[in-house]
């Protein structure tokens, strides 16, 4: 069973037992006996060689050579029909009778209506919060906390993305940037900043069913994402606190080390995916949700 590998709450309850029985002395041991005092060596270099692929091509040559020694011609014949046999198999369309007997859905088959998965909604102390059960989580939380971005205007709509990482890598009042990370290594399973935005409707609006927004109304927030396990929820609320209400002063020089890596990989991406790029700049003319979109995602 592929889930068994993520139900890790019983190891990670062992390791902690045994953390408290030797007073944290199981990482040193482990350093002790696996590092520092082990006497296993390896030394492994590797050269370049221009010529490899011909020496490989040639092994390969002679052991089909060798090979064919081997065989008797009634063998060599046997052997050499069956590959022509298997060439033309794979090679020749199934027939119509083959391809009935492979499962197939129809159109009145499938329900056209989806699932529907159980959101609550409620408020509470002015805030709205959306609950999700997952039964499959293994007892793990995911807990995202949105900051309305709606007041900043358009012109610094490309920031928002640049302002969440800072948020998240320029430490707190308590902790600087690098023991910040350890901390959320330590009492998580990772935080992450990410910016939704989407086109909306209206609520006052008199149209029903299905419809397609016209991109004119925006709602924007910046998103925290983490996770943890049931007995860390308290470490990760608090990690929320720390970094959206005692942040440090962003300094000149974390903004710049992180604008430069977010450059470099808009250029790797831009070298894989550039007709996407080039659709959002097209796109960014005709609505304000396109605009925004190229602003945060686009060139």
């Amino acid at each position: 069973d592929p889930r068994e590998t993520l139900a890790y709450e019983d190891a990670f309850q062992e390791l902690k037992d045994e953390v408290e029985r030797t007073s944290g002395d199981v990482f040193v041991s482990m350093i002790r006996e696996r590092l520092l005092y082990n006497a296993h060596r390896v030394v492994t270099e590797l050269y370049p060689s221009s010529t490899v692929e011909q020496e490989y091509n040639d092994e390969e040559q002679m052991y089909l050579e060798g090979l064919r020694t081997q065989l008797s011609e009634q063998q060599f014949t046997a052997l050499l029909h069956e590959s022509n046999q298997l060439e033309k198999i794979q090679k020749t369309d199934d027939s119509p009778s083959a391809l009935a007997t492979i499962p197939s859905l129809t159109i009145d088959e499938i329900d056209p209506v989806g699932d529907e998965f159980r959101i609550d909604t409620y408020i509470e102390t002015d805030v709205l919060i959306a609950e999700h059960p997952v039964e499959s989580s293994f007892g793990i939380l995911y807990i995202d906390y949105g900051l309305d971005m709606s007041i900043i205007s358009l012109e610094d709509a490309a920031l928002i993305p640049l302002l969440g990482r800072l948020m998240l890598e320029s430490g707190t009042s308590q902790l600087n940037d690098v023991q910040l990370e350890r901390k959320i290594g330590a009492r998580t399973g990772g935080i992450e900043s990410e910016v939704m935005f989407e086109a909306i409707i209206p609520s006052s609006s008199e149209i029903d069913g299905f419809v397609v927004p016209d991109g004119n109304l925006l709602e924007t927030k910046l998103f925290f994402r983490g996770k943890c396990t049931k007995e860390q929820v308290t470490d990760l609320f608090g990690l929320y606190e720390e970094i959206i209400f005692d942040g440090r002063e962003f300094t000149k020089e974390k903004t710049l080390t992180i604008i430069k890596e977010m450059v470099a990989n808009l250029e790797d991406e831009i070298g894989e995916s550039g007709h996407r790029y080039a659709a959002r700049r097209i796109g960014s003319r005709y609505n304000a949700y396109d605009y925004v979109r190229e602003q945060m995602e686009g060139i």
